[in-house]
């Protein structure tokens, strides 16, 4: 319970007088200390309905805010200053030894983020710091966040106010604690704000309801950022979820500017599945991290990138997987543009997290990638010079196709994912470059391409009975169906390519202007034995389905849970013919130095065919 909240209460039925704060309270919970007090400015009067309500007119908060701009350009604003002691804080001298631990702006309660359209008012609301109880209008917030490495103890703190840079040293009973707060390290853990119904005719995220979206802040400091910061989670969990059976994990990873609620997508992975996003702010870091000394100091060179916004991600995804019955081996990830980035980097590095990945207008390859390469030199350092948290150069960390390389026998999701040929933002090179290391280190995947440039949009491959990590799927090379992806020359003049009803676009690359790998191939009924390993592959038919009845295609089991192979061990393979059982091709295959039996030019026809490899 918060210490000293009836005081809060109590100071906020009146302005404070002179410039100390009154009724400060505190309470701690899972590593973290959570102070309130009275505010001595609130840039505009709080009538007494205001005071005891939880949240401002959107409208009277923007103008606040502007005034709170105003008085910090003409040096008269005000700041709270936040000071912790193992010992009491009563006077100048035990002040001037307590450490001062942060700094606070007026207004520091509202719901912080771009996006606040799932509150379907006009209302700001104030933060909760207990689940769903809003904090009254007048107060002010700090949350101290312990080092994971700090051992418990009991600790002080006292709040100060500032102007321009001066502060009143004034100690009394109304801003510093008599009783020490209990504080141990701990795990942040996420407060509940709101649950937002979603009717049966409704969307969120491109999926119909009913389903009930629960809104959450978290509070979070090292490891999950350089600086203290709060930052909003959704949990979509639809009707149909039933706590007696796991549930599907999808975790949404916005683009540019987007938010928990905008610039996410669905991919249609079910009505059992619940899904998380959050916003990225305030550092648009492509979901992945930034220097540790950004927003603190100039960029040391000797200092280095952390992935705090990755380990963010996948805390919140262990909180959820705490709290509702998951399926540890259907997690998936997806995202567009930035976030298709994120997904790519995020799940393409944890193949044994994550089942699947869709990134649309993602960047695989950051140092072959457009113009953003230029954008990120604030948070990562001009050229990518600074290395990464785990001593690898940092501009291979963000290049997958190295990765892949370095890292051949680590298991990789299924990556499904598109590029546009023209899109100047994200860039071709380094799609291409992707796309190469991802055959020839043969991963399973799936890529589109076209001339749609930020627009393009991957290939939907989801299948609950094969996108599951235990198990198994093929990986496809050198299909015979695939387009000419190119070698993303640069002509000496772009191609002019005709669209339909729209006007005609360049292709300033050689290949193909549009076109796929791997779209047409499908599989199930896979047998992972200890020694043999059956699948069933075919191609796609109907309208939009594979443009042949046959093609032929290169496969290697991957991701297999029993079926090892020894380098340069024997193989025998068969490919029968599915509606007349009849046995099409036979041969013998050798597992290469990384333990991969590949079969070359199987066969696939859309009646399907049963391959088996056995020793």
């Amino acid at each position: 319970m918060l210490v000293g909240l009836f005081g809060l209460l109590v100071a906020l039925a009146g302005r404070a007088d002179g410039e100390q704060v009154k009724g400060l309270g505190a309470f701690h919970r899972s590593g973290q200390t959570f102070l309130t007090w009275q505010a001595v400015e609130t840039y505009g009067e709080l009538s007494a309905e205001q005071r005891m309500a939880g949240g401002l007119e959107a409208a009277d908060h923007k103008r606040r805010l502007a005034e709170r701009d105003k008085a910090d350009k003409a040096k008269t604003g005000v700041r709270y200053w936040v000071y912790r002691s193992a010992k009491p804080i009563a006077d100048a001298a035990s002040l001037a030894a307590a450490e001062k631990v942060g700094e606070v702006a007026p207004l520091s309660i509202y719901y912080p983020g771009r996006n606040r359209n799932h509150w379907r008012s006009a209302l700001l609301p104030t933060v909760c710091i207990e689940d769903e109880k809003p904090l009254p209008n007048g107060a002010e917030l700090f949350v101290h966040t312990l080092d994971k490495q700090e051992k418990p103890g009991k600790f002080y703190y006292a709040v100060l106010v500032a102007r321009a840079g001066e502060v009143d040293r004034t100690i009394g009973k109304g801003n510093s604690l008599a009783p020490p707060v209990a504080e141990a390290s701990g795990e942040p853990q996420p407060v509940l704000q709101r649950i937002r119904p979603i009717g049966p005719k409704e969307h969120y995220m491109y999926q119909e309801g009913p389903a009930e979206v629960r809104y959450y802040l978290r509070w979070v400091h090292e490891p999950y950022s350089n600086l203290p910061r709060v930052f909003i989670w959704a949990v979509a969990v639809p009707g149909k979820y039933d706590p007696s059976q796991p549930a599907a994990l999808q975790v949404m990873v916005h683009g540019w500017g987007g938010s928990q609620d905008a610039g996410t997508y669905w991919y249609g992975v079910g009505p059992s599945c619940i899904r998380i996003s959050s916003m990225n702010d305030p550092v648009q870091d492509w979901w992945y991290g930034y220097h540790e000394d950004l927003g603190i100091r100039r960029l040391r060179p000797d200092g280095v990138i952390r992935n705090y916004t990755e380990r963010r991600v996948l805390s919140m995804m262990d909180w959820v997987r705490g709290h509702w019955k998951i399926d540890p081996n259907r997690i998936f990830i997806e995202g567009q543009s930035m976030g298709g980035t994120g997904a790519l980097h995020i799940g393409g590095k944890r193949g044994e997290l994550f089942a699947y990945v869709n990134s649309w207008v993602g960047i695989a390859c950051w140092p072959d990638n457009g113009w953003f390469r230029n954008g990120e030199q604030s948070k990562w350092g001009e050229r990518y010079q600074y290395m990464n948290y785990n001593g690898a150069k940092f501009d291979e960390w963000m290049d997958l196709a190295w990765w892949l390389r370095k890292y051949p026998t680590q298991e990789t999701p299924f990556f499904s994912f598109a590029n546009g040929k023209n899109d100047g933002a994200i860039g071709w090179e380094q799609a291409v470059k992707f796309v190469r290391a991802l055959q020839e280190t043969k991963r399973a995947f799936v890529f589109r391409w076209g001339l749609g440039g930020h627009s393009e949009r991957a290939i939907f491959m989801f299948d609950p009975r094969t996108m599951a990590l235990d198990k198994s799927l093929p990986a496809f090379v050198n299909c015979s169906l695939d387009d000419d992806l190119g070698t993303a020359r640069k002509l000496p003049q772009p191609k002019t390519v005709p669209v339909r009803n729209e006007k005609p676009r360049q292709d300033p690359f050689d290949g193909d202007s549009a076109g796929q790998i791997n779209s047409h191939l499908r599989w199930e009924d896979a047998a992972d034995e200890k020694d043999r390993y059956e699948v069933t592959i075919f191609l796609t038919s109907g309208q939009h389905g594979a443009p042949k009845e046959e093609c032929t295609v290169d496969m290697t089991p991957r991701r297999c849970q029993n079926f090892k192979a020894a380098p340069g061990e024997r193989f025998k393979w068969t490919n029968t013919s599915v509606p007349d059982g009849k046995e099409v091709q036979s041969g013998a295959a050798v597992a290469d130095q990384l333990g991969l039996v590949t079969l070359e030019q199987v066969k696939v026809a859309k009646g399907k065919n049963r391959i088996k490899i056995f020793r």
